[in-house]
């Protein structure tokens, strides 16, 4: 069944206000170290998905609505593919939030309402919008290894800093500092954690986005255009 234009674009554009609302809620309810310094919202993978994200759903949003106004919807090859990294990161961020990371689900301060936009609802919104209303062919099969550009963009600078910062201090950071450069407790190297073990984790990471982005490859592929 083809999806109603309007409904489509009203769904967009509500997607696109969570998105911008999860942006901003990053730098304006930062993150903060045990002695209430801000955290650069810069630090954080689930970040990147949020920006990423916004980034897809404005793009996508603004040409649906020029479809819309001109009664024929265009595709995009560039938006596709921003669209399709997007979907691809944010879906990390939601997998390790509700499944690699239960302990955290049931701590209180974790449902808060911030948590909740970047962590569940904008993933599952940006999820729901790409199977929805993607058009058949939007995902082309090199797709999943263009979707891992931003993620492997993050894990190079995370560790490249590390690295930096460790050997100006002879090796290890100050506990003082590890909020500055561990935003995980499975980033830090200076409490059990080895390069070795970040490169694997890093490394397994691409691979489930590469086996998950050609599952979604072939279920659009599957899917009759709308």
């Amino acid at each position: 069944m083809k999806a109603n234009p309007l409904f489509k674009l009203i769904f967009r554009s509500i997607v696109l206000l969570i998105a911008i609302a999860s942006t901003l809620i990053g730098f304006i309810l930062p993150n903060l170290t045990p002695d209430g310094d801000p955290i650069s919202p810069f630090l954080f993978f689930t970040n990147w998905s949020v920006y990423l994200a916004t980034l897809s759903a404005a793009l996508v949003f603004a040409l649906n609505l020029v479809g819309f106004i001109r009664k024929e919807e265009k595709a995009s090859l560039a938006v596709d593919l921003i669209q399709f990294s997007a979907v691809m990161m944010i879906l990390v961020t939601f997998i390790v939030s509700a499944f690699v990371l239960p302990d955290k689900i049931w701590m209180a301060g974790y449902w808060k309402l911030p948590s909740i936009f970047k962590h569940f609802l904008l993933p599952i919104l940006i999820v729901g919008d790409y199977l929805g209303f993607a058009m058949k062919g939007s995902a082309k099969v090199y797709s999943p290894f263009v979707a891992l550009i931003a993620p492997l963009l993050y894990w190079v600078i995370l560790i490249s800093r590390i690295m930096i910062a460790r050997s100006e201090h002879g090796g290890a950071l100050p506990e003082s500092l590890w909020p500055y450069y561990y935003p995980y407790g499975f980033t830090n190297l200076d409490n059990g954690k080895s390069l070795g073990f970040l490169l694997g984790l890093g490394g397994g990471i691409m691979a489930a986005m590469i086996a998950i982005g050609f599952l979604f490859y072939f279920l659009k592929r599957a899917k009759k255009a709308e």
